[in-house]
């Protein structure tokens, strides 16, 4: 059953049905009226004004439900209609969360509310607006998606009923523990690469994180546990699970793809390999995809990514083509642009093929 969420005080609730009103004016104004538009400047100064009333200089997280938002996890004291309003608009395009780490600008505004009036298939073709806002890189706001649409279709008749327990269950990471039901659930996602490929990212989103119960090993566990039932239950869909679930590793960080590729698994009923079978199934094209994702958005090659990248391809000639790959990938980025990046790639190139942690390992350890 889900529980109702604790309440905002009075004035946490008068700034987020604020916040809510002035983002929702503003969404209608940007998608009827051209760039330069007085209008435009006046609802975004609105909402600039709102948001720093709502977060200072604190992050902040919201929520969203097809019907209301949660305030770090906190709900209005009382309904408001705008708060509906902007959640319905926000649960159209999929998000699933907002997260707030500083002001954003007027102009880092206007490009978020221009994606809201975008049609979600459009933007669905470059990958969805999460991908879309992060590859604007227009100030400290986060978005995180999920399309679970397919998957509320098949429940109980009441959407709202499924989506909050989907919430609760995985999204906030309390359910570590699956039985068959819920595994069962799982499938319907697992064997559509899109929804299998945004759930993996929020578990591992709520990872990185540090929320409670969902620790990196549990993502991992999830996943096996998932690939044993489909084993069992759905031996013929099992290869293009293992196919999808390689696929998304560009999708994922080091810190996940490490464990995911080399974590046996383990209990008193072992099922299948799922780390030989998904490194088995990760084709040249993901590794390299992986590797470029990787280091644009650290700047760089981590320990983690080396490790992850020397386990998927073992072969030293083969690492030597695929990294010349993944810099041609990287200079594409951004990052790739800049002037420092040869050097810095050249370092990333260093680690990623001769990297070892010998010297951080006792030989008994070892």
């Amino acid at each position: 059953m889900t529980e109702t969420p604790d309440l905002l005080p009075p004035d946490r609730s008068s700034h987020l049905a604020e916040f809510a009103r002035a983002c929702r004016t503003a969404a209608r104004v940007v998608s009827m009226y051209p760039g330069t538009h007085p209008a435009i400047g006046q609802a975004l100064t609105r909402v600039a004004d709102a948001s720093v009333r709502l977060n200072g200089d604190a992050s902040i997280t919201l929520t969203i439900l097809p019907a209301g938002m949660l305030l770090d996890g906190r709900a209005a004291e009382r309904p408001d209609a705008a708060i509906a309003e902007l959640a319905e608009l926000l649960h159209g395009h999929r998000i699933g969360e907002l997260t707030l780490f500083g002001p954003l600008t007027v102009a880092g505004w206007l490009a978020f509310l221009q994606l809201l009036a975008r049609p979600t298939e459009s933007l669905d073709d470059e990958g969805g607006i999460a991908r879309v806002w992060r590859e604007r890189d227009a100030g400290p706001l986060e978005i995180r998606q999920i399309d679970y649409s397919e998957v509320l279709k098949a429940r109980d008749g009441s959407a709202v009923t499924a989506w909050d327990r989907i919430v609760t269950d995985y999204l906030e990471g309390e359910r570590a523990n699956l039985d068959d039901e819920a595994v069962a659930e799982l499938l319907e996602i697992a064997i559509d690469p899109t929804k299998l490929a945004e759930f993996t990212e929020r578990l591992v989103e709520r990872a990185q994180e540090g929320v409670a119960g969902m620790r990196k090993d549990v993502v991992i566990r999830i996943l096996q546990v998932l690939a044993d039932f489909v084993a069992k239950s759905r031996p013929a869909q099992l290869d293009s699970v293992l196919h999808y679930l390689a696929g998304i590793i560009p999708r994922l960080t080091p810190e996940i793809v490490g464990p995911l590729i080399s974590t046996p698994a383990s209990g008193k009923n072992i099922g299948i390999d799922l780390a030989g079978e998904v490194r088995a199934r990760a084709s040249d094209e993901t590794v390299v995809e992986f590797v470029a994702n990787s280091v644009a958005r650290d700047r760089g090659a981590t320990a983690r990514l080396a490790e992850a990248f020397q386990t998927l391809v073992p072969e030293p000639e083969r690492r030597t083509r695929l990294v010349a790959l993944a810099e041609q990938e990287v200079a594409q980025t951004p990052f790739g642009r800049q002037p420092e990046f040869p050097d810095l790639w050249k370092r990333a190139q260093e680690m990623l093929t001769s990297y070892s942690d010998a010297a951080y390992v006792g030989r008994d350890y070892d």
